[in-house]
């Protein structure tokens, strides 16, 4: 009965790349239900968030394809070439643009949502891989071997680059209500913590030791830093980045998602099999949902 009024309580689809499968799993209201079906190894998604169209979600995985999936039908509707190995993928804020780092070369391949055509490339410092749209909406942040590229959305020019020793892996960004923003925190590959870095002065101003930590999440109301690691996920306050709480998901703890409000959270577990909903006001797991092979990055639909 506690699980039918939590359900009832809160609604949201949530769209989760199965990194070891050809699917999606799909879940509604706390339960899983029929899989969309794509390319094999799916480890990147954007939505469309306004135009052309709110139902595309895009999707990329081992081919040198993009897929979109019509939201609305549940399918898979056409699989775009692309020019190269896809990366991570970002999409702009009026959802005309998509941002696909592509993974064996230096540059970004801009696309058309409308037309699903590429339309410009942007040439970046070194091979890109971690990707974020900042909280003003105007400015990618792409992190390389080596550093983090600011390309200006309106122009599509790298404005400046940020110095780091290594490689990015994930990317989060702290701003304040008024989406000013003072840090990002940046997780290197291969590294136990995650580097703060001040973004006027563009310099690294300290780490915090994190044993296992995979993905940075700040949260809509610029209020916490999520950091998952091993089998939980660790909750920072922001700005003072104080650990307020660590809660336990299941193992191999990735990506993080959140609803609009960020009242609720969604941690995949890769070696696990599955996708916590947690409550972010009791920082408690609702609920546990099995998925198809190894979940990664997911997406958060009300």
């Amino acid at each position: 009965m506690q699980y039918l009024i939590l359900a009832m309580m809160f609604a949201a689809r949530v769209y989760v790349a199965d990194t070891g499968d050809n699917k999606l799993t799909v879940i509604d209201a706390g339960a899983p239900i029929q899989p969309i079906t794509v390319s094999a190894f799916p480890h990147s998604l954007a939505i469309s968030p306004i135009s052309p169209d709110p139902r595309r979600l895009y999707v990329t995985g081992a081919s040198n394809d993009l897929d979109v999936v019509d939201l609305k039908t549940a399918r898979m509707i056409r699989s775009v070439p692309l020019s190269g190995a896809p990366g991570n993928i970002a999409i702009t804020p009026e959802g005309r643009y998509l941002y696909v780092c592509v993974a064996n070369r230096r540059n970004i391949d801009v696309m058309d949502t409308a037309s699903l055509t590429t339309v410009r490339t942007i040439e970046t410092t070194g091979v890109p891989a971690a990707i974020a749209v900042t909280p003003d909406d105007t400015r990618m942040l792409v992190g390389y071997r080596g550093g983090i590229d600011v390309i200006n959305i309106r122009t599509s020019a790298v404005e400046f680059q940020i110095p780091l020793t290594g490689t990015p892996a994930s990317i989060a960004i702290d701003s304040d209500r008024r989406l000013v923003i003072h840090r990002l925190f940046v997780r290197m590959e291969g590294a136990s913590g995650f580097d703060i870095v001040n973004y006027a002065t563009r310099k690294l101003t300290g780490k915090i030791a994190l044993p296992g930590v995979n993905m940075l999440a700040v949260s809509p109301n610029h209020q916490r830093l999520w950091a998952t690691a091993g089998d939980s996920v660790t909750v920072f306050s922001l700005p003072d980045l104080k650990r307020i709480a660590t809660i336990p998901t299941g193992a191999g703890a990735d990506a993080i998602a959140f609803n609009t409000d960020g009242s609720h959270v969604f941690v995949s577990n890769t070696a696990a099999n599955s996708v916590s909903e947690i409550d972010s006001m009791k920082d408690k797991e609702i609920y546990h949902v099995r998925t198809g092979k190894a979940p990664g990055q997911m997406i958060a639909v009300e």
